[in-house]
């Protein structure tokens, strides 16, 4: 949180995470940051009326959260027309940070000035085990 808060407001930053639920909870904790900071619109660069407008056209209730607070999630549990919305969001610096598992790495260029790598472990499905 705190070297994306020594940033410029519209300098993209992502994210990366190692499963679904952390890309969620990792959102969660920077949203609660920013709410400690009373900063809770700071990543977002859209008017509240054209961020509702986008918000309706939401179906993932945990995504619709995180947009509000201008934090996208991006991840194979995200259906491909809300993944489309954040990526549009996102490329465009209407949202300012973008949580995301590994698989957004490895089919989409996005820039950013911040890149973060939240643990480099992830989990085998195959073994039941954590790899790093």
């Amino acid at each position: 949180y705190n070297a994306i808060m020594q940033l410029p407001p519209a300098k993209p930053v992502l994210i990366f995470v190692s499963s679904r639920r952390q890309t969620r909870l990792t959102a969660l904790d920077i949203i609660n940051y920013l709410a400690a900071d009373a900063r809770e619109k700071h990543f977002v660069r859209l008017s509240d009326d054209d961020m509702e407008m986008i918000l309706d056209q939401v179906s993932d209730q945990h995504l619709r959260h995180t947009l509000n607070f201008g934090i996208g999630l991006h991840h194979a549990g995200i259906c491909k027309e809300d993944k489309a919305i954040v990526e549009r969001l996102f490329f465009s610096e209407k949202i300012q940070v973008l949580v995301a598992t590994s698989t957004l790495a490895w089919g989409v260029n996005f820039p950013a000035h911040l890149v973060v790598v939240k643990g480099t472990e992830y989990y085998d499905g195959k073994t039941k085990t954590y790899i790093d």
